[in-house]
């Protein structure tokens, strides 16, 4: 692999002429605050280390994203449309006739490939019925405490992927890329099929008002590195996946000759 090729699942190491160094002070502010958070030293040695896992699921998004439309121009003008104007308003509209927008594009990608394709939720048995509650609050400890019944957990794995690829929800074209099919409810919350890719109810990702419009813009401001370096995206019909991406590249065009 030449020095001008890299794979797309590693879009955050982008190489760029014009990339801003990192600024150390500020990662020496972020290690003491969040060594206050965690201060056990044994268990976490590095505490950024703790952190960074979280964003997993958003550089997931961002790879899934970047592979559906870097080979689409319309798609294109949207993300480098949002870079130069980082607004919910840009994000939700486009100057292009299509009408056709970035929290769309987003949307379906969330949709097609959930970065999480299942989420689980656990919760003590006991508070879950409060009749149980009671009954077992009316025990002597000693024997709550033998019969472990505060331990109980109660868990529950719900399959959103599933539910994002139901032909009976989204219809007969449910397995295919069509950022369109959000257009039948723009300005119509309430009817639109529910995108579970964050969750649902009290416990839902706080990610889900802030990751979608995030993950556009880190892909606006790949498919900007792109253009300034003069590179192009090799890829293949294999898209998403913890371990896949085989075949994918940014090569330079000098690779081709």
């Amino acid at each position: 692999m030449s020095k001008q090729q890299t794979s797309v699942s590693s879009a955050a190491s982008f190489p760029s002429s014009s990339c801003t160094p990192p600024d150390v002070d500020r990662l020496a502010t972020l290690s003491t605050h969040l060594r206050r958070l965690l201060p056990d030293t044994e268990k976490y040695p590095n505490p950024i280390d703790f952190v960074v896992p979280t964003w997993e699921t958003l550089w997931r998004l961002v790879a899934t994203s970047l592979a559906h439309v870097y080979d689409n121009e319309d798609y294109r003008h949207n993300f480098h449309e949002l870079l130069g104007d980082p607004t919910p308003g840009r994000f939700r509209t486009t100057s292009l006739d299509s009408n056709l927008c970035t929290e769309w594009i987003i949307n379906e990608t969330l949709r097609l490939h959930p970065p999480s394709r299942h989420i689980s939720r656990s919760f003590p048995l006991v508070k879950e019925h409060p009749g149980l509650q009671i009954l077992v609050s009316l025990l002597p400890k000693f024997i709550r405490d033998r019969l472990r019944l505060d331990s109980i957990i109660r868990s529950e794995i719900a399959d959103i992927e599933s539910v994002h690829l139901s032909t009976d929800i989204w219809g007969p074209d449910a397995l295919e890329f069509k950022p369109r099919r959000w257009e039948r409810h723009a300005g119509a919350a309430d009817s639109a099929p529910t995108l579970f890719a964050f969750g649902y109810g009290p416990l839902m990702c706080i990610g889900k008002n802030w990751a979608p419009m995030a993950a556009a813009l880190i892909v606006g401001a790949i498919l900007e590195g792109i253009d300034a370096e003069g590179l192009e995206i090799i890829g293949t019909a294999v898209i998403g996946g913890r371990a896949g991406w085989a075949g994918w590249e940014f090569k330079h065009p000098e690779d081709f000759c």
